[in-house]
């Protein structure tokens, strides 16, 4: 016997910094951050859709979704440069979705903020889900130990459960891709391709040395702050246009493109990624 499958009401509460998908990033992703929680919200959000379910977008006014779209700006916080007010509109974003819970319009509310939903979980009869995208550092530990129970959480991995392992996690949902957009090639250049956000966490330093020592092309790809002594100091005195190579923030179909050919893709960690 076939089993119908319960069509239910979602609410996904994102943030209104950042265009929902973050495309083109050049455009609508600020510098220094990645754009990525964005992108897998949404991947999320058109597959819910897809598989038939009542979805309701929390995100800017100009994303792009074929979900039921509810913001509380025409566009971004980036896109408004009203990047230093971004929290007092994302808690106004947030505090909507709230007051339409409270009056029965969802079965569910999945959060990407870990804190801010929080605050406003306890408060309703709607259960909330929230979906943890960073590491679990002391300040954010110190505010979470006071919210263990008032909402669900979905860790990106189960060693960034480690800080706070008795918080209520519903599961561990690593974050995807979608193979269909990654072209792939046989056939390898000799160069190699780092791609994520110009910080030390990361380890930028660190693939220009890989470059170095083995006499082998790099191409740097991601965002950076123009403003930081890492990237002053660090990175930007190394970028000669021939073995160390910066491309910026681009499209991830042009990453996709060197990715495809690179002899490797050098990402030296620093430091414990929360989906790692």
């Amino acid at each position: 016997m076939k089993i119908k499958k319960k069509k239910i009401r979602i609410a996904i509460l994102a943030s209104n910094v950042i265009t929902i998908p973050p495309f083109p990033p050049e455009k609508n992703v600020p510098e220094g951050w990645s754009g990525a929680p964005e992108l897998v919200v949404h991947y999320l959000t058109e597959e819910l859709v897809r598989r038939g379910h009542y979805v309701t977008l929390f995100a800017s006014g100009d994303s792009k979704t074929k979900a039921k779209l509810v913001s509380v700006n025409r566009k971004s916080s980036w896109n408004l440069n009203k990047l230093s007010e971004h929290v007092d509109f994302e808690y106004l974003l947030i505090s909507k979705v709230y007051q339409m819970a409270k009056k029965g319009y969802f079965d569910i509310i999945h959060s990407h903020f870990d804190i801010r939903s929080a605050h406003f979980a306890a408060l309703s009869d709607t259960p909330t889900l929230s979906t943890l995208h960073s590491q679990l550092k002391k300040e954010r530990v110190d505010i979470l130990k006071h919210y263990k129970r008032t909402q669900y959480y979905a860790s990106i991995s189960n060693n960034q459960r480690k800080p706070l392992p008795d918080l209520r996690y519903a599961i561990t949902a690593y974050n995807g891709v979608n193979t269909k957009e990654i072209p792939f090639s046989e056939k390898k250049e000799d160069y190699i391709v780092f791609a994520g956000r110009i910080h030390p966490s990361k380890g930028v330093k660190e693939a220009i040395e890989v470059a170095k020592k083995s006499k082998t092309k790099l191409y740097i790809f991601g965002s950076n702050n123009a403003q930081e002594d890492y990237w002053m100091k660090e990175i930007k005195p190394n970028i000669d246009g021939k073995l160390v190579n910066y491309m910026g923030m681009v499209s991830r179909s042009e990453i996709f493109k060197y990715l495809k050919s690179a002899k490797a893709f050098v990402f030296p960690l620093q430091w414990e990624e929360p989906f790692g």
